[in-house]
């Protein structure tokens, strides 16, 4: 997850560009990059995948905890009734 833990990939042909001595060299630069590209997008692919379901388990959380509340106040409101005489 190199895209996580460093905020700028070195990209060599797309940021650094170095021009190669050869046409080996600038191929071996070039799937260099494109693996670590690949790498990256698959890291973010899982890490929004993590997060996607986390968000999902939140708000199922915000849910029942709306529930817990409205079943608290409407117990409260039947044990005592609003237009009940005081004294």
């Amino acid at each position: 997850m190199s895209c996580l833990t460093n905020a700028q990939p070195e990209y060599r042909l797309l940021f650094n560009y170095v021009p190669p001595v050869n046409t080996k060299e600038f191929e071996r630069q070039y799937q260099a990059s494109i693996s670590q590209i690949l790498s990256d997008l698959q890291s973010m692919a899982i890490v929004s995948n993590r997060l996607e379901a986390a968000v999902v388990e939140v708000g199922v959380s915000v849910q029942n905890l709306n529930e817990m509340v409205e079943d608290f106040l409407d117990q409260q409101e039947r044990r005592s009734p609003k237009d009940q005489p005081i004294g």
